[in-house]
């Protein structure tokens, strides 16, 4: 009989998701976040790009698609940071846009990937399930496992919708261990679609942040650079 895997094991970090006696205290999460930036620092040529995504800054981002190509496993998601400072843009604007077309797509390439998916058990067991790639909905967190020459080891905790409502979630915990890591950022293609070339100022100085590696996956961090932009701006035009 194959061991058991139990999630407090596999991806300590993303434990309280699933079990639900599990605290992580203010402590633990801090040790945890501060291992989480040494790995992804000591990494950041191995991961590319995908560095700046990491610590669940795509935490409730929608997944648009998810599924092999070859041997290569794409996740597409709708960009929550871009997503939530466009809603910014559409407030202080006044921008008529429908919340079905604010969508702007990151491609994540896990490349000649073997991807695992579990349920997990109220005490942590994980428990595989046959699953094909396309059902899963929400990119909800992420932990980086372990980085060598020839592998990346990660985990993700991911939603998939219940039918036939669809307004209710399973959580699920994939497995991925890939070659590689790359993304193909559409943001500001879907950005020039969408506001019909305007407010480019304002994306480049939101990516400009975010580039530095502030988290702006909220509406107040948005909103925060969308103030220092026009203060600028008011400064410079004087």
């Amino acid at each position: 009989m194959p061991n058991k895997k139990y999630i407090q094991d596999v991806a300590p970090w993303l434990a309280d998701i699933f079990v639900d006696d599990s605290t992580l205290d203010e402590k633990t999460n801090a040790y945890f976040v501060s291992q989480q930036e040494q790995m992804i620092k000591q990494n950041a040529q191995r991961l590319g790009k995908y560095a700046q995504y990491l610590l669940s800054i795509l935490h409730d981002s929608d997944i648009l698609s998810a599924r092999f190509e070859d041997d290569d496993f794409v996740v597409v998601v709708d960009d929550i940071c871009t997503n939530t400072f466009a809603s910014i843009i559409r407030d202080e604007k006044g921008v008529g846009i429908d919340k079905e077309k604010r969508i702007f797509p990151l491609e994540i390439r896990f490349e000649k990937a073997r991807v695992l998916y579990y349920n997990v058990k109220d005490d942590g067991e994980m428990s595989p399930v046959e699953l094909e790639p396309t059902p899963i909905d929400v990119y909800y967190a992420d932990q980086l496992l372990a980085v060598t020459d020839e592998t990346i080891h990660l985990g993700l905790a991911v939603w998939k919708r219940i039918p036939p409502e669809y307004c209710y979630f399973d959580q699920l915990f994939l497995e991925i261990t890939a070659k590689a890591v790359s993304v193909k950022e559409r943001q500001e293609e879907a950005w020039r679609v969408l506001f019909g070339g305007r407010f480019l100022d304002e994306y480049h100085y939101f990516q400009e942040q975010f580039s530095a590696g502030r988290p702006l996956n909220s509406d107040s961090e948005c909103q925060k650079v969308y103030d220092e932009f026009q203060l600028q701006k008011l400064k410079k035009n004087g």
